[in-house]
């Protein structure tokens, strides 16, 4: 038999069969896990983002990323970092993704930090809270906490960029942006708030020590009435983000082979 096809043949059209999708939510720490487990769940549901398994693993707790992947082995697999500045704890991740074996089928979404409407979502969210409080936004300000970090700008540059985009819409009478390891600290960025009241958000993405001690200890002393809203990352709004975030790059993304930059 020849192996020549006839010019008037078509070949068969053959259906490619998709492989199943899993999405892998990566936290730095193991602090609220379970949490952001059930949180993640619930906005890829709400966002029909069609995974057929999740799972989240931690960066420097458990379970593992290792393991967590391993688990993941028949499935593209889109990972999430589910942090909110770039830096070394993305570097980390992405030089760990790069050694594991099934890395050909992981792709890595951009960082929740990333998405265009994260400073309108924020600001909703403050809003939201002096409303509950019956505060006028016009007359209260907003302050946003980070952790900052002396080996990289990340942190800083991605906060101070959401308050100048909030600032920027005139909601709030004023919006100042602090940190736990550089400046401006929390005490000088309050000297330069006027407002009468204060909403305060920890930009943190998991109900750690920072978020749930560090700043509750930093407030105590101030004497304008003052509403802490906890770490965004523990928030409905924030996980769904994310998920629609993960849920838009399969489409694009998800036959491209995983390479580090680190």
């Amino acid at each position: 038999m020849s192996g020549i096809r006839s010019a008037d043949l078509k070949a068969p059209v053959t259906k490619r069969r998709s492989r199943p999708t899993a999405l892998l939510v990566c936290t730095h720490g193991g602090v609220g896990i379970e949490a952001t487990f059930r949180g993640f769940d619930a906005a890829a549901i709400a966002s029909r983002a069609g995974f057929g398994r999740m799972a989240v693993c931690s960066l420097y707790g458990a379970p593992s990323l290792e393991k967590s992947a391993a688990l993941l082995n028949g499935f593209d697999t889109t990972v999430v970092p589910y942090f909110l500045c770039e830096g070394v704890t993305l570097n980390a991740l992405r030089s760990r993704i790069d050694h594991l074996s099934n890395r050909a089928r992981i792709t890595v979404c951009p960082i929740p930090g990333r998405h265009a409407s994260l400073p309108q979502r924020l600001a909703k969210f403050a809003v939201a809270s002096s409303k509950e409080c019956r505060w006028a936004p016009h007359e209260t300000g907003l302050l946003l906490v980070g952790h900052g970090s002396k080996r990289s700008n990340g942190s800083k540059r991605t906060i101070d960029a959401m308050g100048k985009a909030i600032a920027r819409e005139g909601v709030f009478e004023d919006v100042g942006c602090a940190y736990l390891e550089e400046a401006p600290s929390v005490w000088d960025s309050l000297q330069g708030i006027r407002s009468r009241q204060l909403i305060t958000v920890g930009c943190f993405m998991e109900a750690g020590f920072h978020a749930m001690q560090d700043v509750p200890r930093l407030l105590a002393e101030e004497a304008r009435p003052t509403r802490y809203l906890g770490a965004i990352g523990q928030t409905a709004w924030m996980y769904r983000l994310a998920a629609e975030q993960a849920a838009g790059s399969v489409g694009s993304v998800k036959e491209l082979c995983f390479v580090s930059s680190a």
